[in-house]
């Protein structure tokens, strides 16, 4: 069965002092260099800082100070490096190195799980704004109003109105606005009440108007 419990990070201790694999440090950082280029500038920064230290044991393989790690953590100021930093507190002071592991490595993989879900969400808040922009935009081109209708269909607006309200099409408001009336609506004319006028009601008025007007 799969430990999900497994550490993050391989450790060691060397003279009472705990130690991270330096690769997997990196990885986990997420840095945008190449490892061997990001070492040695470590060393650059860092050869004065007490907490530097690293570490090459018998196999080659590199390790790095957690003390230090926590702090270069700090500095980074990234999502991973937070999620980072936590492990290694976690890890660092829990004096029960399986436990501290354990939790550690739950605490490093909610955070992520968090971190992907809001990427989800943004990710889908911005498809949702697209597919909004993008049905206002076929909405603009296929539902017209009264206006543009006309302009459209090449007659003059005063002659066209007076054909929609002679034809009880729409109706005149108090207001002077013109309003499309429930039949109308109903035939599929007009989108609603407004003067948005469907793809259906500009052809049936082209028809209507090259007979009329």
């Amino acid at each position: 069965m799969k430990n999900d419990n497994k550490p993050i990070f391989a450790t060691i201790t060397k003279g009472g002092a705990l130690y991270i694999m330096a690769v997997e440090l990196y990885h986990a950082l997420e840095i945008d260099e190449w490892y061997s280029d990001w070492l040695q500038q470590l060393e650059v920064d860092y050869f004065l800082d007490p907490d530097y230290e690293l570490y090459t044991d018998e196999e080659g393989i590199e390790w790095l100070r957690a003390s230090f790690a926590k702090a270069l953590c700090s500095t980074l100021n990234t999502v991973a490096s937070r999620r980072v930093r936590e492990y290694i507190r976690t890890i660092m002071d829990c004096p029960d190195s399986e436990l501290a592991a354990a939790l550690a490595s739950a605490r490093y993989r909610c955070d992520a799980q968090a971190m992907e879900i809001d990427i989800l969400k943004r990710n889908l808040e911005n498809l949702r704004v697209k597919a909004d922009y993008f049905d206002q935009l076929v909405e603009a081109k296929l539902y017209t109003d009264i206006d543009v209708t006309a302009q459209e269909l090449g007659i003059p607006l005063d002659a066209f109105c007076g054909l929609l309200l002679r034809y009880h099409y729409v109706r005149k408001r108090k207001s002077g606005e013109l309003r499309a009336t429930r039949l109308a609506v109903d035939e599929g004319l007009f989108l609603d009440d407004r003067q948005r006028i469907t793809p259906k009601g500009r052809e049936t008025f082209r028809l209507l108007s090259s007979v009329l007007i």
